[in-house]
């Protein structure tokens, strides 16, 4: 869709006003006449909350104004009524005529590049959150129903747990194992966060399969209620 502008102040000059208006000269009169942004008004001593959109006038102002008998005005509003390019309320000393649709004419349309950002917004997940898609791959991929945080999610916990851990190291090793310990899915993920710098000191002194072992020995005791701490076995 193309636009051009039109200055409303071109819309009171004696180019605009000089003639009997034309059907569309009309359309675009009540665009030009219509409030851009809420606003309080005065007609006829009378207080009136006008919202965007809308035009608070008389039959009589628009036949004066369009150079038409009041009865054309009538006809007309009633005829884009219908048309459901206007609602119109009338009472014995105002008309308020609200234009359908109004951002269409008067907004400012987005740029390509606009347009570009708002498609690739809208057809990924926000951060934090999973598709329904998404979540139903996990499912897939992980039979058990368990489902995994996203980068997001496990930010949010690090910060609002005060943990010293870096939740970009944790996600990026996990998402990458497949949040699996020896085979193993994780069954408590947010243990794993509070655990992660007791398993990560020894890390340079100890395989890979040394690491995931000792990790997931931690989660098995703590999913039993027992003491990571307790070194006699018991």
């Amino acid at each position: 869709m193309a636009f051009i502008k039109i200055d409303r102040e071109f819309l009171q000059s004696d180019f605009w006003l000089r003639e009997p208006f034309t059907y569309g000269q009309a359309w675009v009169d009540l665009i030009g006449m219509a409030n851009w942004a809420d606003k309080d008004k005065f007609f006829r001593h009378q207080h009136q909350r006008v919202k965007r959109g809308q035009i608070v006038t008389s039959q009589q102002a628009l036949a004066e104004r369009w150079k038409w008998s009041r009865n054309k005005v009538r006809t007309y509003l009633r005829n884009i009524e219908r048309a459901g390019m206007v609602q119109i309320d009338s009472t014995t000393n105002y008309t308020t005529i609200t234009i359908e649709k109004y951002g269409t004419y008067q907004d400012r349309p987005p740029t390509k590049r606009q347009e570009k950002a708002q498609l690739t917004a809208s057809a990924r997940p926000t951060d934090g959150q999973l598709t329904a898609t998404q979540e139903e791959y996990r499912k897939k991929e992980y039979p058990n129903g368990y489902i995994y945080p996203s980068r997001a999610d496990l930010r949010s916990y690090v910060e609002e747990e005060g943990l010293s851990a870096d939740p970009d190291e944790i996600f990026d090793y996990y998402e990458a194992v497949g949040w699996e310990i020896n085979g193993k899915p994780i069954k408590d993920w947010r243990a794993v966060c509070r655990r992660w710098k007791s398993y990560e000191k020894p890390k340079a002194e100890q395989s890979q399969e040394d690491q995931d072992a000792e990790l997931h020995r931690l989660l098995d005791i703590m999913e039993k209620g027992g003491n990571i701490y307790d070194t006699t076995g018991s």
